[in-house]
């Protein structure tokens, strides 16, 4: 095989293939094939639509999901356990690597990396009776 040209068999079986009548569909099948694909393909074009919102939705929901499990599943923890650091040193390391950032701000960044997880972002406050006369409203209600 040389140059793209077939064996001596090969090219009779193509003229044979060739010289073979065919058989065309009738007019009837064409006509109801060529219906059937025009109506699929306004169905895909009217469904698509909400089809590709719900994946949407879908993605969205799965990766709210793993972020949540990832989230979960860590510690979280600011800070390397067993150093205490003197806050100072800290605020001045902070400073070497942000020159721009004022003093009083590195120290409160400081302050947060050195409470690590052990910060509570709400006190806890003593609850108060009910009888209290506070919680009863406005004066002269």
């Amino acid at each position: 095989m040389t140059n793209g040209q077939l064996p001596g068999d090969l090219q009779r079986l193509e003229r044979r293939l060739a010289r073979r009548p065919r058989e065309e569909p009738p007019a009837a099948l064409h006509g109801r094939v060529m219906a059937g694909v025009e109506a699929a393909l306004r169905r895909q074009r009217s469904g698509g639509g909400w089809q590709m919102l719900a994946a949407a939705a879908a993605a969205v929901l799965i990766w709210l999901n793993l972020s949540l499990s990832a989230t979960n599943a860590t510690d979280g923890s600011l800070r390397p356990r067993g150093t205490r650091e003197p806050v100072e040193q800290i605020a001045r390391q902070i400073e070497r690597l942000l020159p721009d950032l004022p003093h009083e701000e590195a120290r409160r960044h400081a302050v947060l990396y050195q409470s690590g997880c052990d910060l509570v972002p709400c006190p806890r406050v003593a609850a108060r009776l009910v009888s209290d006369p506070t919680l009863a409203g406005p004066p002269g209600w």
